[in-house]
């Protein structure tokens, strides 16, 4: 048995590693990556938009849907086939189900019934009008009065 010195922890990690990869590789198995869908949102004097990037997502499994302080967008990266006798070398590709809640801004009031969505090119847009924007909270000043009491 070899003795326990920093070289041998490295050694083993490495060769523990190396056998990982010749696993992988013998049975065609690269772990895809989890789902998920990068998202941008801005808003702007007369809409807040969000673009949610789900490029090979079928349109038939996106989902969006209303919630009090959010939106949430569902949906699902299709698994693609694999050829017969083909080694993937590298997957990349988000593959499953996902969901994204994105809250909305407090200071932005929008009108929700007038939410539009549209899919572009694998870019969901979706837009709500702005009905007032940066609804900013004031602090309002308290003013205090002379209490002087007469005395009679």
């Amino acid at each position: 048995m070899l003795k326990p010195t920093l070289f041998n922890d490295v050694l083993t990690i490495h060769n523990n590693f190396d056998r990982l990869v010749d696993r992988l590789f013998e049975k065609n198995e690269i772990p895809a990556m989890r789902a998920i869908a990068p998202v941008e949102a801005f808003v702007d004097k007369s809409q807040l938009t969000v673009r949610v990037f789900v490029p090979g997502v079928d349109e038939k499994s996106l989902v969006l849907t209303q919630l009090d302080d959010s939106l949430v967008i569902q949906g699902e990266y299709a698994l693609i086939e694999k050829k017969e006798g083909v080694r993937m070398l590298l997957q990349e590709t988000p593959v499953g189900k996902f969901e994204r809640r994105i809250v909305l801004p407090e200071d932005v009031l929008t009108d929700r019934e007038k939410c539009t969505a549209k899919l572009d090119k694998g870019v969901l847009e979706i837009t709500m009008p702005v009905v007032s924007q940066y609804l900013q909270k004031r602090q309002v000043p308290i003013s205090i009065s002379d209490t002087k009491q007469v005395t009679a």
